[in-house]
């Protein structure tokens, strides 16, 4: 078994969240128009404005 290791998110990848759920956002968009599947992202806790 590999050893435990544990991450600890810095100040700079905390920023990306919001790019990180835009592109999110975008994927379910598209993916449903093709698929029919719809991403749940209502457990993000942060408002996201895109423009």
């Amino acid at each position: 078994m590999p050893p435990r290791v544990e991450y600890a998110i810095t100040e700079e990848g905390f920023e990306l969240k919001p790019v990180l759920i835009s592109i999110s956002m975008w994927g379910a968009k598209h993916k449903q128009k093709h698929t029919g599947i719809v991403m749940d992202i209502a457990a993000c806790t942060t408002p996201v404005e895109v423009k």
